[in-house]
């Protein structure tokens, strides 16, 4: 060990006195010198040359320190009276530096709930969640939240107030469960940050309600009408919208990948669309024949990346669900969802006889790590696999539509 280090770790002991701390000099790594005067005040002096004022003492058999403030920011004589004072608490079994973490935990979480909020959304989800997470949070918490606790004390909320707000909301027990499951990351945070105690979280421990399943399987003769309804509505509505629809159901895709890709990661030659980014990630869409079909006869225009153009010059399509409402009442199938269309695909397939394990790569959902051993699976097996699916969902939708009675 060099001279100068075994310096910095002796012991140093003096009169504190304000040239004294002056003189103190920054020495590469972080040392203390002790007051010789009050036992346990010291000031500390960090790599850089910073002086703190510290006291360190005893409480409960545990060695605790309690810094007082940074030279320059408090006097010396101001830190010795502190000091000093908190001497008398330690000698009266107090604990001076549990106290004050107390107190600045009160004062931030005297902060109201909408700023807190504010800060979460800035500082953590937007930085780490994607835009539509951060979009979804913000209609939850505005739409549920903000009206009973925004303008409330941080600190004063209770797992009463966020049970209350649960109830408020059990008629769409989706909804409710999403906002405390949201309000739990989000105090979960709080702590994190000091704005509340740790273990104070008031979502904790509530439970949730039950949730009816919202999957919605598409017969055959449904099938038949939705392509019955796209086939009437080709020319009369927007053509991107419906080449978007027939695209979620040939390859069962999310809207966001479809609305979201752009020809340059389109391999028609390997039948993949390498998508940079979607809810899991990275992913290789798996284009079947029929899908194929409809990214050759979509139109193209040279000024616009995207494959599902919108009507703003260069970008992609933003108003497909009312689109979408105007051809299922065409179909005649009121409340279908687009993500249902996901599910036609993959019950599709089920149906066929094809594994769980293909299914969930060509819907690219995330897989337990007992399936990475299948990591090195070719795509063609699953363009293959693409092709089965679409075309059974192809020839149900070019079936003829079923008469219905006067009442249908």
């Amino acid at each position: 060990m060099s001279a100068k280090g075994s310096k910095n770790t002796a012991k140093r002991k003096a009169r504190l006195s304000k040239r004294v701390v002056d003189d103190l000099a920054a020495e590469g790594e972080r040392y203390t010198v002790w007051d010789a005067d009050l036992r346990g005040f010291c000031c500390e002096v960090g790599p850089t040359g910073t002086k703190s004022y510290r006291l360190v003492y005893r409480h409960d058999g545990r060695v605790r320190k309690l810094t007082i403030g940074r030279h320059g920011s408090v006097t010396l004589d101001e830190a010795r009276n502190i000091a000093r004072q908190a001497t008398g608490d330690v000698a009266a079994r107090k604990d001076p530096a549990s106290e004050k973490s107390k107190a600045r935990v009160a004062e931030r979480s005297a902060v109201r709930v909408d700023n807190a909020f504010a800060d979460w959304m800035r500082m953590h989800v937007k930085a780490k969640r994607k835009p539509i997470t951060a979009k979804g949070y913000q209609n939850t918490y505005d739409n549920h939240a903000k009206p009973m606790i925004g303008r409330r004390v941080l600190g004063d909320i209770t797992r009463a107030d966020i049970a209350k707000l649960h109830r408020k909301s059990e008629a769409s027990p989706y909804q409710a469960n999403r906002a405390v499951a949201m309000l739990r990351s989000f105090f979960t945070w709080c702590e994190r940050q000091g704005l509340r105690p740790e273990g104070s979280n008031p979502a904790r421990l509530l439970e949730f309600y039950r949730e009816q399943k919202r999957d919605r399987l598409l017969t055959a003769e449904e099938l038949a009408r939705l392509g019955a309804a796209l086939s009437d509505l080709d020319g009369k509505e927007w053509p991107w919208a419906l080449a978007a629809i027939r695209l979620l159901l040939f390859t069962g895709a999310r809207r966001g990948e479809i609305l979201g890709m752009r020809w340059a990661e389109i391999d028609l030659a390997n039948g993949v669309a390498r998508l940079p980014d979607s809810k899991t990630g990275a992913k290789t869409l798996y284009l079947s024949a029929p899908a194929r079909d409809v990214l050759a006869a979509v139109p193209r225009k040279v000024d616009n990346p995207y494959v599902i153009c919108g009507r703003v010059h260069g970008g992609p399509l933003i108003g497909l669900p009312h689109i979408w409402e105007r051809i299922r009442d065409h179909a005649g199938l009121p409340g279908l969802r687009m993500h249902d269309l996901r599910h036609a695909f993959a019950s599709t397939g089920a149906m066929g006889g094809m594994s769980l394990l293909t299914i969930g790569r060509l819907l690219g959902h995330s897989q337990p790590a007992v399936t990475d051993r299948y990591a090195h699976f070719a795509s063609s097996p699953l363009v293959t696999a693409a092709d089965t699916i679409g075309a059974a969902i192809a020839a149900q939708m070019a079936a003829k539509v079923p008469e219905r009675d006067g009442n249908g």
